[in-house]
């Protein structure tokens, strides 16, 4: 068992962000038990819970926790259903998906967005998450956090708003056209750490952790408390994570993990003004 010193901390902020564990990825239309990996969203309810959300910890710990939902209109872009009424660039996809009704799901085809006038690759899904229904909303079992001790604020995130674009991200857009608000958000907490973990790995959760490490956050994937589409975009997916600099942890080392994170910017923090001393004495006898 570790023990963890709650009153000794510093002053790094650090950020939790939950991604996506919403009813359709768990036993709805967009089910991960039904992808081609065959896992179970689920699985990470009891480990975000227990491990990650402990009461006394989580508050100690995180300035901020961020529940992030997909949230789409009914005539959303990325639905198989409405592949028909998209915008779909007929030059840019290849021969096999040449017109709309040869689109099946999980096919990757090109639509434009009309707005910029800009092709983009769009993965075509079943209708999930739609906004104000039961597949968008959080699952019952997953707790709920409340601002209270280091908390400042729990917020509620809903992406993939535009019809026209996906939002894999919780920081941006498909392609980068739009922001979601999250960067301002967490600077204004002068957060440096961002632990992620959600679903699905390969897809909305790989997004969020690239772009919380380009935004220059210091990024933590959980990876027991994440489930994915497929194996081997699941595999693909954690080695570009860690090819690019993001910390791959489990939940149960979370706290141990941003103890000692802290523990040493306090030594550094001590070692500098132990060196500012040591300047400031060596120029006094200078004189």
């Amino acid at each position: 068992m570790v023990f963890f010193n709650i009153m000794n901390v510093s002053n790094i902020k650090n950020a939790l962000l939950l991604v996506d564990v919403q009813n359709d990825f768990i036993s709805g239309s967009l089910a991960l038990k039904n992808c081609p990996a065959k896992e179970d969203g689920a699985d990470i309810i009891p480990i975000i819970n227990d491990e990650i959300l402990q009461d006394q910890l989580c508050s100690q710990f995180f300035s901020i926790i961020v529940y992030t939902q997909d949230w789409h209109p009914k005539s959303h872009c990325s639905f198989i259903d409405n592949i028909e009424h998209s915008h779909f660039d007929y030059q840019s996809n290849i021969v096999h998906l040449a017109k709309p009704t040869d689109v099946k799901v999980f096919d990757q085809v090109y639509l434009k967005y009309p707005l910029l006038n800009i092709t983009y690759p769009q993965i075509m899904w079943p209708k999930h998450c739609i906004d104000n229904t039961w597949g968008a909303e959080l699952c019952k079992d997953l707790k709920i956090a409340k601002p209270t001790g280091t908390i400042k604020d729990v917020q509620f995130l809903h992406k993939g708003c535009d019809r026209d674009i996906d939002c894999y991200s919780a920081f941006w857009s498909n392609e980068k056209f739009v922001s979601t608000g999250l960067k301002e958000k967490l600077d204004s907490l002068s957060i440096q750490n961002v632990y992620i973990c959600g679903l699905a790995l390969d897809i909305c959760v790989y997004h969020t952790a690239m772009d919380s490490k380009d935004f220059g956050y210091n990024t933590y994937l959980i990876v027991d408390a994440c489930r994915g589409v497929d194996t081997f975009k699941i595999n693909e997916a954690l080695v570009n994570m860690s090819d690019n600099g993001i910390s791959i942890i489990q939940a149960n080392q979370v706290y141990e993990h941003i103890s000692n994170t802290q523990s040493q910017d306090k030594i550094t923090n001590t070692q500098l003004k132990s060196q500012d001393k040591s300047r400031i004495r060596y120029k006094f006898f200078d004189r």
